[in-house]
């Protein structure tokens, strides 16, 4: 009885390591594109961890439509580093396209999926960022 106890007590513990592992950000490399589904985080390297929190616009022109203007996807990127968090609005077509915060310059290089008639839910979004630790 005390064995089976002991044994799902461990087992409890280590399910719950285990989910708590997949809400930790992954490292993201400085020298390739960061890849961000939304509410994912990635940290970058002695700097602040990336989250992508949501889409604050798409207007742009849905796939097969002929548009006058191509439209813009704006999305909101948190970067937080020692506790405090910046907050970046980055736009695909109009400024600002990319920011700095804790000395790292961030771009967005694109949204996806690309615009569709009906929109596609906010949950299937994700974006492509580019990081560069300024000043070296």
């Amino acid at each position: 009885m005390v064995l089976n106890v002991v044994f799902a007590g461990t087992f409890f513990v280590f399910a719950l390591l285990s989910s708590c592992t997949s809400i930790l950000p992954t490292e993201a490399s400085v020298d390739e594109p960061i890849l961000l589904a939304l509410n994912q985080s990635k940290s970058l390297p002695r700097g602040p961890v990336l989250r992508f929190v949501s889409v604050e616009e798409d207007s742009r022109c849905p796939t097969g439509v002929q548009c006058v203007w191509a439209g813009n996807a704006k999305v909101r990127i948190d970067a937080t580093f020692d506790g405090q968090t910046q907050r970046l609005d980055l736009n695909t077509t109009v400024e600002p396209k990319s920011g700095t915060a804790f000395d790292y310059s961030i771009e967005l290089l694109d949204v996806m999926p690309a615009s569709t008639t009906p929109p596609q839910p906010e949950s299937t979004y994700s974006v492509r960022l580019r990081a560069e630790k300024r000043g070296g």
